[in-house]
């Protein structure tokens, strides 16, 4: 059986969409939802309380993505676990693919699933990484990963339209044995938003269990719908996490490698994109998230 978690902030009728994804999917192995509310300001989770069998938890500050899917987690205990956004909508056979390939017996070592995830055009998205690297790291931040996707975090140069065994899945559609989760006791919740899966993944990479794309079914994801409207927050929080990453996983020195990336070639390289395609916008919100990742630095000192 399969417990659905779903974290929201501010997701309009994204959410509402979601829900009915799923109550239309009628999965028999669906044993319950449980929906995490991190202090929402719009009237998204006031819209889904008319819905049956659900489980609802209203934060009453926005506690971040790692903590909020702990919660919920912590009400459930289903076999497996399934992190889903709220702007995601399943297929009626989503979750029944991923059960079936995790319940077989040759696959015990993959601890953790993803599937297909579409756009709103009905394209593939690119959705599966490498764990990060200092190379990686700096191929995107100088956008050389565009040039050279084989080399970039994120797998760009592979088409995900076959199974594979990769490093790592998006958050958006992650499909976790709970016994594992509770292993590694959960998400680490130093990881406010972004980073958090990753992390998640690579320690149960450690553990000696593995991650696993399915393409014969599918998702639709919208992506990026909670933090829209906050692209310089939404900047920093990632530079943010990537910076804990590293410093939690490698060596010191490889942390201060990738903070001289972020501000001295990534920060760059948006100050010119942004004059490039003469966008005031991202000037002024690229200058407000380095501003806030320069302030939160020198008070970690």
């Amino acid at each position: 059986m399969v417990d659905i978690v779903i974290v929201n902030w501010n997701t309009g009728n994204f959410l509402n969409e979601c829900l009915n994804s799923i109550i239309k999917d009628k999965s028999a192995f669906i044993n319950s939802i449980v929906i995490v509310d991190n202090n929402s300001s719009d009237n998204s989770f006031d819209c889904v309380k008319n819905y049956k069998d659900l489980q609802l938890v209203k934060l009453e500050k926005n506690f971040g993505f790692g903590k909020a899917c702990n919660i919920g987690a912590n009400k459930l205990k289903s076999e497996y676990i399934l992190f889903l956004n709220p702007d995601t909508r399943i297929n009626k056979d989503s979750i029944e693919k991923v059960v079936d390939f995790m319940d077989l017996k040759s696959s015990k070592k993959f601890g953790i699933c993803g599937i297909q995830l579409l756009d709103d055009l009905g394209l593939i998205t690119k959705s599966c990484s490498r764990f990060p690297s200092i190379i990686g790291s700096l191929f995107y931040a100088s956008g050389l990963s565009k040039f050279f996707p084989s080399f970039g975090n994120i797998m760009k140069e592979w088409s995900h339209d076959e199974n594979r065994e990769v490093d790592q899945v998006m958050g958006a559609f992650f499909f976790i044995r709970s016994k594992l989760f509770n292993e590694l006791n959960g998400f680490d919740e130093r990881f406010f938003v972004y980073y958090e899966e990753v992390d998640l993944t690579y320690r149960s990479f450690l553990k000696g269990y593995k991650s696993k794309f399915l393409a014969d079914t599918y998702a639709y994801h919208e992506g990026g719908v909670s933090s829209s409207n906050i692209k310089a927050k939404r900047i920093f929080y990632s530079h943010r996490s990537q910076i804990q990453y590293f410093f939690k996983h490698f060596s010191i020195w490889k942390g201060f490698i990738i903070i001289s990336i972020i501000l001295f070639i990534e920060f760059w390289a948006r100050v010119f994109l942004s004059i490039l395609k003469f966008s005031k916008k991202n000037f002024i919100q690229t200058i407000k998230s380095y501003f806030l990742l320069l302030k939160w630095i020198i008070n970690r000192k």
